[in-house]
């Protein structure tokens, strides 16, 4: 008998969805799919019935307008609330996650100690109790709600020591009743399996309800679907917000599919970080051997390469290309950091700064069009996502090689460098007061950053127990801070001066210690990390420009190798630390921590003018 044509419908109020979407898309390859992301309006889980109603219905008359031949409704807070409600009105079958999940978790577990975890409407609503209880009625099942892991799987932090820390504090009461199965009652929450397993141990099953939802498709609605393994169906994903938190977790998403073991989800991504790190050296040299352009271009081509291995390693489902590549894209990173020093060198000195904040602001200019490319480009391989997004990223490394390869140095003393002009030692250069300074203003400036912003929603949600909806408004906040003075910041320090400069984001940071330490009010901690972002915008601008004064042409290349490790090591172990150390010392001590760097940078700001009348004497 000839199956269905018509695409199977998926919908969630974000991405977590997706993991539902891969495994039906495993199940069954020969499908086509919808995927409706509800990303404007994420998350479902603190909102009241009546709205979630009224979100499902509107996304489920979506479906029906796209002629699928059934709704999958891959959001347990829709699923627990508003199932009826869309039975009632689709007229075609309507799969919910909830009963799927519990007949999983029932069949698992030996001891019938059940524990789940979702939304705050998903626990509150009981459903998954219900489920089970009907199926398993002398289970036992302890519920726990977990909103922050919504906000963050959408913002990518899936495993790392924020992931683990939020995920010890909301589990450990699952823990200590000695379940032995897990229900992850969000689709989100699969994204954060490698800390969810650390914390609850190799013992404990985890019951993801994706492949459970698969299974249901296949089983009860055997008469309407396609399980050979043919052409590919074709897939098309619909946002309701194209965010740029929606594609950065698609990484993290290919490396759920592609990785051996689950532990290995976040690898790619972690590997971006580290190409990054352990090139910022190697480009400065290879920048000082064979010239910026060439070292521009050449970077720009081999992650255009690297772009398309990606592409292929989704294609061939391989984990290990993947990794690599990834590698390469990291490495990378670090040939483009080197366009801040590019731009410095191409004006006079007296608009350093400004060149320096005119390149960061094109990190603005990225957030904004490099998403919509991206989902534009998702689909281009029939029956690959997202290896078209990396065919458009390799499209875009390919234009900036050849907008860079006609990058020439903008100063003679820079040609007459890149000749061959020979300079002082390094340690001579690195020994000079000025340099120490200009360092450690950015090493102060990314470390402190660092540490009280990943801190942050630790200390918000699971200490002070703010909505995960405010906690997200204060990162976001904190981020658009951090990028969006950049539209003025090299101007003001251009015209004020770079000890001005300095001055001024070094108070802006006291001045974060100062309110965010005071309290543990919502709006304590959005003026903190705001003032906290700001700071850290005109620090790091006017520590760069400080920087390209205390060497010569001829010495730039290794006196920024140097800087650019010192800078991004330390941020990279403030990072680490701030984990730890939010719950050992808590909000106010962690802040009152940063103190510590900070006066002795605003130190040896104050010896600055004794520094300078020292050196014009000699």
């Amino acid at each position: 008998m000839a199956t269905d044509s018509r695409p199977i419908g998926v919908f969630d109020s974000g991405v977590g969805g997706l993991t539902v979407f891969h495994a039906l898309e495993q199940a069954l390859p020969a499908e086509a799919m919808v995927y409706l992301g509800d990303t404007a309006r994420v998350p479902y889980g603190t909102k009241s019935a009546q709205t979630v109603i009224r979100y499902t219905l509107e996304a489920a008359r979506f479906m029906l307008r796209q002629q699928v031949k059934m709704v999958v409704v891959a959001c347990n807070t829709a699923s627990s609330v508003a199932m009826e409600a869309v039975a009632a009105e689709s007229g075609v079958p309507a799969i919910g996650v909830i009963g799927p999940g519990a007949r999983a978790a029932v069949a698992r577990s030996t001891s019938s100690r059940i524990g789940v975890i979702g939304t705050r409407a998903t626990i509150h609503s009981g459903a998954y109790a219900l489920a089970i209880h009907a199926i398993a009625p002398d289970a036992e099942v302890i519920s726990r709600p977990c909103p922050l892991f919504v906000p963050l799987a959408e913002e990518g932090w899936t495993d790392d020591d924020v992931a683990y820390r939020v995920a010890e504090r909301y589990l450990e009461p699952l823990r200590d009743a000695r379940i032995d199965t897990l229900v992850l009652g969000c689709t989100h929450y699969p994204l954060l399996r490698p800390s969810l397993e650390r914390v609850v141990g190799p013992e404990v099953r985890l019951v993801d309800s994706a492949r459970a939802v698969a299974d249901a498709v296949i089983s009860d609605h055997s008469e309407l679907i396609d399980t050979s393994h043919g052409e590919p169906g074709a897939v098309r994903i619909e946002l309701t917000d194209a965010s740029e938190r929606f594609l950065r977790i698609t990484s993290g998403i290919l490396g759920s599919e592609l990785a051996p073991l689950p532990a290995l989800a976040t690898l790619p991504v972690s590997l971006t970080v580290v190409g990054l790190a352990a090139t910022a050296i190697p480009a400065a040299l290879l920048m000082e051997r064979f010239g910026r352009r060439a070292a521009f271009v050449s970077s720009s081509l081999l992650a255009a390469a690297a772009a398309l291995v990606v592409a292929w390693a989704v294609v061939q489902s391989s984990f290990a290309l993947l990794c690599a590549a990834t590698l390469v894209l990291g490495a990378n990173l670090a040939f483009q950091q080197q366009q801040r020093f590019a731009a410095a060198e191409s004006v006079p000195p007296d608009q350093v700064s400004r060149a320096i904040s005119m390149v960061m602001i094109g990190t603005l200019a990225a957030a904004a069009v490099g998403p919509q490319l991206a989902l534009a480009l998702k689909n281009l391989v029939p029956g690959h996502e997202y290896a078209g997004s990396f065919v458009g990223v390799a499209a875009l490394c390919v234009a900036a090689a050849l907008v860079l390869s006609r990058y020439e140095p903008g100063l003679q003393q820079s040609r007459e460098a890149d000749r061959g002009e020979a300079g002082r030692p390094l340690g001579v250069v690195v020994r000079q007061p000025m340099f120490v300074v200009a360092v450690v203003a950015a090493v102060v400036s990314y470390a402190v950053m660092s540490f009280i912003m990943t801190a942050t929603p630790i200390s918000m949600h699971v200490h002070d127990h703010h909505s995960d909806t405010d906690t997200a408004w204060v990162i976001q906040s904190h981020l658009l801070a951090m990028y969006g003075p950049s539209l003025f910041s090299g101007r003001l320090i251009g015209r004020v001066g770079v000890r001005a400069g300095m001055a001024a984001g070094l108070a802006l940071m006291f001045a974060c210690v100062a309110i965010a330490s005071a309290g543990h009010d919502l709006m304590h901690y959005w003026w903190g990390l705001v003032l906290l972002g700001v700071g850290w915008n005109l620090l790091f601008v006017a520590g760069t420009a400080l920087l390209t004064t205390t060497y010569a042409p001829a010495e730039r290349f290794r006196a920024q190798a140097v800087n650019e490790f010192s800078v991004f090591g330390t941020q990279a172990l403030a990072s680490l630390l701030a984990g730890p150390a939010i719950h050992l010392l808590g909000w106010r001590t962690l802040n009152l921590a940063t103190l510590v760097p900070l006066v002795l940078f605003a130190a040896a700001l104050l010896a600055w003018p004794v520094q300078r009348s020292r050196n014009s004497r000699t």
